[in-house]
């Protein structure tokens, strides 16, 4: 997750992007969705705090899924960004 960085809402905001991030067990895509998250144009400094959430860690505890896709329609946090990962086990 190397790729995931700030990056100052004047340069990018509300920029919002998909990239799968890795693959289950299984080969299926675990993808991350990210607000001002991802990437860092050339010359541009960290902005405020990157937040990460994930929505299902384990496949059988999924109740976060809801509250990661809330979090997403929402707003980033001023200054800053985040990241959001709703099922890091999608087998």
């Amino acid at each position: 997750m190397a790729s995931l960085l700030r990056v100052a809402p004047t340069a990018a905001a509300q920029r919002r992007v998909e990239v799968t991030i890795g693959r289950s067990a299984a080969g299926r895509p675990i993808l991350a969705r990210a607000a001002n998250g991802i990437g860092r144009p050339s010359g541009i400094e960290a902005g405020g705090p990157l937040i990460l959430a994930f929505g299902c860690l384990h496949g059988d505890e999924c109740a976060g899924i809801e509250a990661v896709a809330r979090a997403w329609r929402g707003c980033p946090p001023v200054g800053g960004g985040l990241v959001t990962v709703s099922n890091l086990n999608p087998d």
